[in-house]
């Protein structure tokens, strides 16, 4: 659904990053992050990557769901004040259905969580991930659809194939500080990620005594190691009209899903503290 048309910032210009990227390292015992009232942490150790970010906009048209796992698109929002709960929730939640709804051909688009992000952050305003991840397990991703459809009354025996899809916008003027970085979904393979399972505790227990084997059943991201085979890209210079939409589940091919992180665009002069927000959203077919 991605339309090739020029950017009016740098026609036909490519501003390809080099940056460090934080990946699992591969020597980590336990992968999990603990939550508690006013504090969270995670159990696992990151090494730091130098990679190749090389920018998608010249050859916006060659990514797509279907291919790479995400793609751009051109989309205009009505929102006026992003910092209006009840326009994400009502507004931007209508908006985002129908986008998805027209780029994927769904009958049916379930919408959540719209998160506002920033390094500032506020109450209102999150943290972006700075890990290598993917938002879901596979474990995590079936569950979540299967309690979403009933709370929406729906049966999913109606549906023949289910995605977790993701939407992305930039808010703050281009150049952005840290864009979001996409790995090409059909450079990752099995057996590259392990589940950081999330913990809700009423405090925060001892890093050096933290209860051993696996914990009772609970959502995980999928947290990556480093592959040299992993290929990674950005859209340079995003404007609040475009949105970037990635996979994070496909029950026809659950293996092919975007991992992504924030990274640092340290070679661009003159940017700009990233504000962005993104929103989740279930996608059912027939």
């Amino acid at each position: 659904m991605a339309i090739d048309t020029p950017n009016a910032t740098h026609p036909g210009t490519s501003f390809d990053a080099k940056t460090k990227l934080q990946y699992l390292d591969p020597t980590s015992k336990l992968v999990r992050r603990y939550l508690a009232p006013g504090g969270a942490y995670n159990t696992c150790s990151f090494e730091w990557k130098e990679v190749i970010v090389k920018d998608a906009r010249p050859t916006r048209k060659e990514f797509s769901l279907d291919t790479s796992g995400f793609c751009l698109v051109d989309d205009h929002s009505k929102v006026s004040d992003w910092n209006d709960r009840s326009q994400l929730e009502g507004l931007y939640t209508s908006e985002t259905k129908q986008l998805v709804k027209k780029i994927t051909g769904a009958e049916e688009v379930v919408v959540f969580e719209p998160t506002l992000r920033r390094v500032a952050t506020t109450r209102e305003w999150q943290p972006f991930g700075s890990e290598v991840h993917v938002d879901y397990t596979t474990q995590t991703a079936e569950g979540l659809i299967a309690n979403l459809l009933e709370k929406k009354s729906l049966d999913p025996r109606s549906f023949s194939r289910f995605q977790c899809i993701n939407v992305w916008r930039a808010l703050s003027p281009a150049p952005q500080d840290h864009p979001l970085g996409m790995c090409d979904a059909r450079s990752v393979g099995i057996g590259e990620c392990r589940p950081n399972y999330r913990i809700k505790v009423d405090a925060l227990p001892d890093p050096d005594n933290l209860p051993s084997g696996e914990p009772d059943p609970t959502p995980a991201a999928d947290m990556f190691e480093y592959r040299p085979h992993h290929r990674w890209w950005f859209f340079s210079d995003m404007t609040p009209d475009e949105g970037l939409v990635f996979k994070l589940y496909d029950s026809e091919n659950p293996g092919r899903r975007c991992p992504h992180t924030a990274f640092e665009d340290a070679l661009r002069d003159g940017t700009v503290p990233r504000e962005s927000i993104e929103v989740r959203t279930i996608v059912c077919y027939k």
